[in-house]
């Protein structure tokens, strides 16, 4: 499993980002992924520490799409304001946001995603 850094050159492909804003309960993540054919693999993950300033995931996002060169980036805007979101719709080309219908998504997204996620040991903070 091909785990990428920003300050190493990535492989050409089609890559596609996803944010999840998060502030004082829940962490600010960065997801980013890969097309292979028909499947979509996870190539960069980063969280955020409790606290960190919208602005500052932004700016993370923005280098990011300069290695990746995102061809979508997807917006989870559950309880992001519009001024996020018009901020990254002014640094982005293709932005697509969404709001999750309840919280009661939660839970097995979670459950889903720490089966299929990157081991916690690849996870390492490489920037």
């Amino acid at each position: 499993m091909d785990v990428y850094c920003l300050e190493v050159p990535v492989p050409g492909g089609e890559y596609y980002g996803g944010v999840d804003f998060g502030k004082l309960e829940d962490y600010s993540v960065i997801a980013i992924l890969r097309r292979e054919g028909e499947l979509l693999k996870l190539v960069y993950l980063y969280e955020f520490s409790l606290g960190t300033p919208y602005s500052n995931v932004i700016g993370h996002l923005v280098r990011a799409n300069k290695k990746f060169r995102f061809r979508r980036l997807f917006v989870d805007q559950t309880g992001v304001g519009e001024p996020v979101l018009e901020e990254l719709k002014a640094q982005f080309h293709r932005v697509y946001a969404f709001v999750w219908a309840t919280s009661a998504n939660s839970p097995q997204l979670e459950v889903h995603l720490r089966n299929q996620a990157i081991p916690k040991r690849r996870l390492a903070r490489c920037d």
